[in-house]
Protein backbone atom coordinates (compact mmCIF):
# COMPACT_ATOMS: atom_id res chain seq x y z
CA UNK A 1 0.00 0.00 0.00
CA UNK A 2 0.99 3.44 -0.93
CA UNK A 3 0.78 7.04 0.17
CA UNK A 4 -1.97 8.63 -1.57
CA UNK A 5 -0.03 12.09 -2.25
CA UNK A 6 3.81 12.55 -2.73
CA UNK A 7 4.13 15.60 -3.86
CA UNK A 8 4.37 17.39 -0.27
CA UNK A 9 6.96 15.43 0.68
CA UNK A 10 9.42 18.77 -0.93
CA UNK A 11 8.64 20.52 2.04
CA UNK A 12 7.08 18.13 4.70
CA UNK A 13 10.45 17.04 6.13
CA UNK A 14 10.61 20.77 7.71
CA UNK A 15 8.27 20.44 10.33
CA UNK A 16 9.18 16.59 10.83
CA UNK A 17 12.98 17.93 11.33
CA UNK A 18 11.90 20.62 13.74
CA UNK A 19 9.30 18.12 15.71
CA UNK A 20 12.29 15.11 15.43
CA UNK A 21 14.35 17.55 17.35
CA UNK A 22 12.07 18.64 19.57
CA UNK A 23 11.09 15.62 20.81
CA UNK A 24 14.72 14.38 20.88
CA UNK A 25 15.74 17.15 23.22
CA UNK A 26 12.11 16.50 25.35
CA UNK A 27 13.89 12.77 26.05
CA UNK A 28 17.59 14.58 26.60
CA UNK A 29 16.36 17.37 28.89
CA UNK A 30 12.95 16.29 30.34
CA UNK A 31 13.39 12.44 30.56
CA UNK A 32 12.68 11.96 34.03
CA UNK A 33 9.39 14.30 33.31
CA UNK A 34 8.06 12.23 30.33
CA UNK A 35 8.41 9.34 32.36
CA UNK A 36 5.86 10.54 35.12
CA UNK A 37 3.76 11.28 32.55
CA UNK A 38 3.34 7.93 31.39
CA UNK A 39 3.34 6.64 34.67
CA UNK A 40 0.15 9.02 35.91
CA UNK A 41 -2.11 8.53 33.11
CA UNK A 42 -2.27 5.18 35.21
CA UNK A 43 -2.02 5.91 38.71
CA UNK A 44 -4.08 8.67 40.46
CA UNK A 45 -0.97 9.41 43.13
CA UNK A 46 1.41 10.09 40.50
CA UNK A 47 -0.78 12.44 38.96
CA UNK A 48 -1.67 14.05 42.21
CA UNK A 49 2.36 14.16 42.76
CA UNK A 50 2.42 15.85 39.03
CA UNK A 51 -0.20 18.42 40.00
CA UNK A 52 1.90 19.71 43.14
CA UNK A 53 4.91 20.19 41.70
CA UNK A 54 5.52 23.50 41.29
CA UNK A 55 9.05 23.41 40.67
CA UNK A 56 10.73 25.05 37.40
CA UNK A 57 11.50 22.23 36.05
CA UNK A 58 8.21 21.01 36.04
CA UNK A 59 6.84 23.63 34.56
CA UNK A 60 9.23 24.39 31.81
CA UNK A 61 8.57 20.45 30.67
CA UNK A 62 4.83 20.84 31.02
CA UNK A 63 4.62 23.58 28.69
CA UNK A 64 7.53 21.88 26.20
CA UNK A 65 5.59 18.81 25.91
CA UNK A 66 1.81 20.84 25.47
CA UNK A 67 3.47 22.54 22.46
CA UNK A 68 4.82 19.23 21.22
CA UNK A 69 1.68 17.38 21.59
CA UNK A 70 -0.19 20.18 19.22
CA UNK A 71 1.81 20.02 16.92
CA UNK A 72 1.88 16.59 16.66
CA UNK A 73 -2.00 16.37 16.70
CA UNK A 74 -2.07 18.58 14.15
CA UNK A 75 0.32 16.98 11.97
CA UNK A 76 -1.51 13.70 12.84
CA UNK A 77 -5.03 14.93 11.28
CA UNK A 78 -2.90 16.14 8.15
CA UNK A 79 -1.54 12.81 7.70
CA UNK A 80 -5.13 11.65 8.27
CA UNK A 81 -6.84 13.93 5.66
CA UNK A 82 -4.86 13.62 2.50
CA UNK A 83 -5.34 9.74 3.03
CA UNK A 84 -9.24 9.70 3.54
CA UNK A 85 -10.65 12.77 2.90
CA UNK A 86 -11.24 14.72 -0.26
CA UNK A 87 -9.84 17.68 -0.36
CA UNK A 88 -9.79 20.79 -2.68
CA UNK A 89 -6.66 22.51 -1.57
CA UNK A 90 -2.98 22.53 -1.54
CA UNK A 91 -1.09 20.66 1.08
CA UNK A 92 1.02 22.97 2.57
CA UNK A 93 -2.42 25.13 2.39
CA UNK A 94 -4.02 22.48 4.23
CA UNK A 95 -1.43 21.93 6.56
CA UNK A 96 -1.20 25.36 8.44
CA UNK A 97 -5.03 25.43 7.62
CA UNK A 98 -5.15 22.20 9.90
CA UNK A 99 -2.47 23.72 12.58
CA UNK A 100 -3.89 27.42 12.93
CA UNK A 101 -7.37 25.35 13.20
CA UNK A 102 -6.23 23.45 15.80
CA UNK A 103 -4.30 26.11 17.55
CA UNK A 104 -7.38 28.11 18.03
CA UNK A 105 -10.13 25.59 19.07
CA UNK A 106 -7.84 24.76 21.98
CA UNK A 107 -7.12 27.83 23.15
CA UNK A 108 -11.07 28.84 23.14
CA UNK A 109 -11.77 25.25 24.53
CA UNK A 110 -9.43 26.09 27.52
CA UNK A 111 -11.18 29.70 27.91
CA UNK A 112 -14.15 28.40 27.77
CA UNK A 113 -13.65 25.60 30.58
CA UNK A 114 -12.10 28.11 32.73
CA UNK A 115 -14.69 30.53 32.29
CA UNK A 116 -17.07 28.08 33.46
CA UNK A 117 -14.80 27.66 36.10
CA UNK A 118 -14.61 31.09 37.43
CA UNK A 119 -18.70 31.28 36.68
CA UNK A 120 -19.79 28.33 38.92
CA UNK A 121 -16.74 29.27 41.65
CA UNK A 122 -15.12 25.60 40.77
CA UNK A 123 -11.94 27.24 39.58
CA UNK A 124 -9.58 24.57 40.87
CA UNK A 125 -11.56 21.69 39.59
CA UNK A 126 -11.46 23.17 36.28
CA UNK A 127 -7.48 23.45 36.84
CA UNK A 128 -7.70 19.95 37.94
CA UNK A 129 -9.59 18.88 34.62
CA UNK A 130 -7.71 20.40 32.32
CA UNK A 131 -4.65 19.00 33.48
CA UNK A 132 -6.04 15.59 33.18
CA UNK A 133 -7.03 16.38 29.79
CA UNK A 134 -3.68 18.15 28.46
CA UNK A 135 -1.84 15.02 30.17
CA UNK A 136 -3.67 12.41 27.62
CA UNK A 137 -2.99 14.97 24.75
CA UNK A 138 0.97 14.78 26.11
CA UNK A 139 1.33 10.97 25.83
CA UNK A 140 -0.42 11.02 23.12
CA UNK A 141 1.23 12.89 21.20
CA UNK A 142 4.82 11.35 21.86
CA UNK A 143 3.06 7.96 21.42
CA UNK A 144 1.79 8.65 17.79
CA UNK A 145 4.50 10.82 16.40
CA UNK A 146 6.41 7.77 15.38
CA UNK A 147 3.44 6.15 13.45
CA UNK A 148 2.82 9.57 11.98
CA UNK A 149 6.70 9.59 10.97
CA UNK A 150 6.76 6.08 9.25
CA UNK A 151 3.23 7.04 7.38
CA UNK A 152 4.31 9.61 5.71
CA UNK A 153 7.70 8.16 4.50
CA UNK A 154 7.97 4.57 4.32
CA UNK A 155 6.52 2.33 1.55
CA UNK A 156 5.42 -0.98 3.77
CA UNK A 157 2.72 -1.22 5.77
CA UNK A 158 1.73 2.23 5.22
CA UNK A 159 -2.18 1.22 5.75
CA UNK A 160 -1.45 -0.76 8.68
CA UNK A 161 0.15 1.66 10.78
CA UNK A 162 -2.26 4.12 9.68
CA UNK A 163 -5.02 2.73 11.52
CA UNK A 164 -3.50 1.57 14.41
CA UNK A 165 -2.91 5.09 14.67
CA UNK A 166 -5.76 5.57 14.14
CA UNK A 167 -6.71 3.14 16.78
CA UNK A 168 -5.27 4.63 19.10
CA UNK A 169 -6.07 7.73 18.71
CA UNK A 170 -9.58 6.65 19.34
CA UNK A 171 -8.51 4.50 22.46
CA UNK A 172 -6.87 7.66 24.11
CA UNK A 173 -10.27 9.60 23.54
CA UNK A 174 -12.22 6.98 25.09
CA UNK A 175 -9.73 6.83 27.75
CA UNK A 176 -9.24 10.63 28.18
CA UNK A 177 -13.54 10.73 28.49
CA UNK A 178 -13.61 7.99 30.50
CA UNK A 179 -11.05 9.83 33.03
CA UNK A 180 -12.79 12.75 32.77
CA UNK A 181 -16.23 11.40 34.07
CA UNK A 182 -14.29 9.82 36.80
CA UNK A 183 -12.93 12.73 38.04
CA UNK A 184 -15.96 14.84 37.85
CA UNK A 185 -18.15 11.80 39.92
CA UNK A 186 -15.26 11.98 42.26
CA UNK A 187 -16.15 15.61 43.44
CA UNK A 188 -18.84 15.57 45.66
CA UNK A 189 -19.91 19.15 45.64
CA UNK A 190 -20.78 18.85 41.83
CA UNK A 191 -23.93 17.13 40.57
CA UNK A 192 -23.81 13.83 38.80
CA UNK A 193 -25.10 14.90 35.72
CA UNK A 194 -22.34 17.81 35.15
CA UNK A 195 -19.37 15.73 34.36
CA UNK A 196 -21.98 13.76 31.40
CA UNK A 197 -22.95 16.74 30.33
CA UNK A 198 -19.77 18.61 30.00
CA UNK A 199 -17.76 15.20 28.23
CA UNK A 200 -21.04 14.82 25.97
CA UNK A 201 -21.00 18.86 25.05
CA UNK A 202 -17.11 19.71 24.98
CA UNK A 203 -15.55 16.57 24.06
CA UNK A 204 -17.73 14.49 22.37
CA UNK A 205 -19.83 16.43 20.57
CA UNK A 206 -17.19 17.94 18.66
CA UNK A 207 -16.07 14.36 17.71
CA UNK A 208 -18.87 13.44 15.95
CA UNK A 209 -19.80 17.18 14.25
CA UNK A 210 -16.10 16.03 12.52
CA UNK A 211 -16.96 12.85 11.65
CA UNK A 212 -20.83 14.14 10.35
CA UNK A 213 -19.28 16.53 8.13
CA UNK A 214 -16.13 14.67 6.37
CA UNK A 215 -16.57 11.05 6.67
CA UNK A 216 -20.02 10.48 4.94
CA UNK A 217 -21.17 9.10 3.29
CA UNK A 218 -18.52 6.37 4.22
CA UNK A 219 -18.13 5.46 -0.12
CA UNK A 220 -15.78 8.78 -0.40
CA UNK A 221 -13.81 7.92 1.94
CA UNK A 222 -10.12 7.16 -0.43
CA UNK A 223 -7.66 5.69 0.53
CA UNK A 224 -4.59 4.21 -2.05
Amino acid sequence: MYLRAENYHDWFWIPMLLLLSFIALLFTKYNYQLKRCFLAVLSNREFNDLVRDESQVSKSSSIALIIFSLFSYSTFLFIFSINFLLIERSYLELYLSINVLFFGSFILKLLFIYVLGELFQEGVNSKLYVSHSLLGNKVFGIVVFPLVLIIAYSQNFVGFFLYLSLIIYFLSLTFKWYKGIKFGLSLSEVPIIYPFLYICTLEILPVFVFAKIFLTPLDKIVLY
